[in-house]
């Protein structure tokens, strides 16, 4: 895999949005061809249904992720395993920070031809942004019902475009921060903070 530095750099932020369980597994995980912990974490940031992630030492490959979102990955699910560690991602918190790195925010502008779509949350504006291949490009609008106003339809984004509007925030995505480039260091997986969990049932 080729990562870009610059995002290689920033990512050892996302340390904080996951939690390490040691010698404790999910069952249920898919297993994917993937042979370091680095590697693997990050194939599962970039999945964005995927909160767990299991590294079995005795596997090969090592690396288990969610794949199925009605698995329940809650920590109570848990099963002991001695060569295996478990890690759970807060999903908002990582989407939070993708927030903080990638959009570029002018208060009282707007975009012209936007399109209304009904969320009432700017977190929730933003993140159906992300997840739309043509989006990069949103308006909140507090005088508006709903407020959130975005992209619907590909054109070049010129900056020059942005008019000034009382009530309206404008945010433009950094295009770079959709592409699939984003990687945790051995120095952020060890920072993880752990989970000591005692009594459960050995698998």
């Amino acid at each position: 895999m080729n990562y870009n530095k610059e995002l290689l750099q920033q990512n050892d932020e996302y340390a904080e949005c996951w939690t390490k369980t040691d010698e404790h597994k999910i069952i249920g995980l898919s297993k994917v061809s993937i042979n370091t912990t680095e590697e693997c974490l990050t194939y599962c940031i970039e999945s964005k249904d995927c909160k767990a992630v299991d590294f079995d030492t005795k596997t090969v490959p090592p690396c288990w992720v969610q794949t199925d979102t009605r698995l329940n990955v809650a920590k109570s699910y848990l099963h002991k395993a001695k060569t295996v560690t478990d890690y759970y991602i807060n999903r908002q918190c990582i989407h939070k920070l993708k927030i903080h790195d990638c959009w570029s925010v002018t208060n009282m502008h707007h975009y012209p031809d936007l399109e209304k779509v009904t969320f009432l949350e700017i977190e929730s504006c933003l993140k159906y942004c992300w997840e739309q291949s043509k989006c990069f490009v949103v308006d909140f609008d507090e005088n508006t019902e709903p407020p959130c106003w975005v992209q619907n339809i590909s054109f070049d984004i010129r900056k020059s475009a942005i008019k000034p509007h009382p009530t309206a925030t404008n945010y433009i995505l950094d295009k770079n921060c959709k592409l699939p480039k984003i990687k945790l260091t051995k120095s952020a997986i060890s920072s993880f903070p752990v989970d000591q969990i005692n009594g459960l049932v050995e698998y």
